[in-house]
């Protein structure tokens, strides 16, 4: 039986973009992206509390382990204005059970701090790649 060791590399970039809600004279609801921010969300503790996050909160799935799945796992989410977290969805997986596992990690980070643009909090898409790694 092979020994594993696990090795998780957290890629500490975070692609983003910036939904910001503008309102026509009809009232209707235009959403709009930009490509910076004055500010970017940050998860609780900023990112070095998000890589401890990771370490403790991150499990190699059993099934990645045995057919030896490697890859990074990108999940897509909104930072909305109270710093909750909406709309969180896998962009792209390598299957194994790595995919369930990055998505239950994101969920579970709780409340990060909103993104601002122009003094204003602003809803924010974030692109988050995690790398599953067996060492």
């Amino acid at each position: 039986m092979k020994n594993y060791k696990l090795t998780l590399v957290f890629i500490p970039l975070f692609l983003f973009l910036i939904g910001v809600e503008l309102k026509a004279q009809t009232g209707e609801t235009v959403e709009e992206q930009i490509e910076k921010l004055d500010v970017a969300p940050q998860p609780p503790g900023g990112f070095q509390g998000w890589t401890q996050y990771l370490i403790n909160s991150l499990k190699y799935p059993e099934k990645a382990q045995s057919k030896e799945i490697e890859g990074t796992v990108i999940v897509s989410f909104i930072v909305e204005k109270d710093g909750s977290l909406s709309d969180i969805e896998l962009m792209r997986g390598i299957g194994g059970g790595c995919d369930e596992e990055a998505l239950r990690v994101v969920k579970g980070s709780g409340k990060w701090s909103p993104g601002e643009m122009n003094g204003s909090i602003v809803r924010t898409r974030m692109r988050l790649p995690i790398r599953f790694k067996l060492g």
